[in-house]
């Protein structure tokens, strides 16, 4: 059960942080 919450909170802060690069990148290309 606490290994399941903590998987849940990796993965979490894993899609936020690649929907960020994502939106960087997009942001780059814009600008380029």
């Amino acid at each position: 059960r606490a290994l399941d919450t903590f998987t849940y909170d990796n993965i979490r802060k894993w899609m936020v942080e690649a929907n960020a690069n994502m939106e960087g990148e997009r942001c780059a290309e814009a600008i380029k």
